[in-house]
């Protein structure tokens, strides 16, 4: 899955900021994810989490925050698949991170653990800057 768990975004109020969550089911036979798709092998990336982490804490929802939006829908699976977190923070977001988080599902509906990471569970991290702000003409 990328992006890596690691890999951290810096967004800015008003500009908008697009990551892309890109999955490749090649299964434990180490084929390519062309020849797995064509045997029949797909995935899904389904949205899970976001959440708000401060200096006093950590607030957890299971919506996107205000002006993000994850593109296509749950429950559709392709090899490989890719979904787009667009995100334009607003006023009152910033000098916040927020993690953005989804499960892999391969078609039996199985979530992925092959990463290792969280078992199936991916996350990235996006630092909406202070003292910053887009203008728009």
């Amino acid at each position: 899955v990328s992006p890596l768990s690691t890999q951290e975004f810096v967004a800015t109020i008003g500009c908008p900021i697009n990551v892309d969550f890109t999955a490749h089911d090649e299964t434990t036979a180490i084929i390519t994810a062309d020849e797995a798709s064509q045997r029949g092998y797909s995935l899904s990336i389904g949205f899970v989490s976001s959440s708000a982490i401060s200096a006093y804490g950590t607030v957890t929802s299971f919506t996107l925050p205000q002006g993000s939006a994850f593109s296509g829908m749950d429950d559709i699976y392709t090899n490989p698949q890719t979904r787009r977190l667009t995100w334009t923070p607003i006023r009152g977001q910033e000098a916040f991170a927020y993690s953005f988080c989804v499960n892999v599902k391969d078609s039996l509906k199985v979530l992925n653990t092959a990463s290792g990471e969280r078992g199936g569970i991916f996350c990235v991290t996006m630092t909406v800057r202070r003292c910053s702000y887009c203008l728009r003409r």
